[in-house]
Parts: structure tokens; C-alpha cells; sequence
């Protein structure tokens, strides 16, 4: 998957995704920190570093949240084909990105 990562830079308060825009790239943050909101702008999730987002976006083909950069923020971009062939390909990989989210921070913890 090395040939479809790059990295990114968003200054504090850049929208990296829309609600309802197809998602080109997962994101895995390096430094800094992103919110989620839904389409009324409440605050869903916070992501830290090492934590991706948007995954689910990706898999549907449509973000069902907005992502904003919290603070100036770092991070990989893995471009869609490459995260849907690895998603396609590995097990491990693909049953990570369908757990629920509880399921994947006992996981991590693991």
C-alpha cells in the first residue's frame, strides 16, 4: 500500500471532508487533531494521533460526517484505491474496518 500513501498538512478549522462528499483518501494523523460533526454541527467523535478516519465513507462511498482539523494537523493520505484493494485483499484488514467501534478500541487495547 506504500504507493498510494502521501501526507497531508490542514491548517486549525480546515473542513478535510464534507457530509455527503465521496471520500478520495483515509487519513491516519500524525499530529494533531480532528472533530466529526453530523450534518447539524454537533460534535461527534475527536481523533488523535495514530487514530484514521472516514473509513466507513470510503466502504459507502459517501461521508456521512464533516471532519474538521482542530488544530494545524498532519496526516497520511491513503487514496481510496489503494485502502478498497487492501480492504478487498486482506481479512485482517477488512474485518478491523467493519467492526463497530467498541469492538475496534478493545481491539487496539489488545
Amino acid at each position: 500500500m506504500i504507493k498510494g500513501i502521501d501526507i497531508a498538512f490542514f491548517k486549525k478549522d480546515k473542513i478535510i471532508i464534507d457530509t455527503q462528499e465521496s471520500p478520495q483518501y483515509l487519513y491516519v494523523i500524525i499530529k494533531g487533531e480532528v472533530r466529526s460533526e453530523d450534518n447539524r454541527e454537533n460534535r461527534v467523535m475527536i481523533f488523535h494521533q495514530k487514530d484514521s478516519f472516514d473509513a466507513d465513507g470510503l466502504i459507502s462511498g459517501v461521508s456521512e460526517y464533516r471532519y474538521i482539523s482542530c488544530q494545524d494537523t498532519i496526516a497520511y493520505e491513503i487514496k481510496k484505491e489503494a485502502f478498497l484493494k487492501a480492504f478487498e485483499k486482506n481479512r485482517a484488514f477488512r474485518e478491523f474496518y467493519t467492526m463497530c467501534i467498541v469492538d475496534r478500541i478493545e481491539y487496539l487495547k489488545s
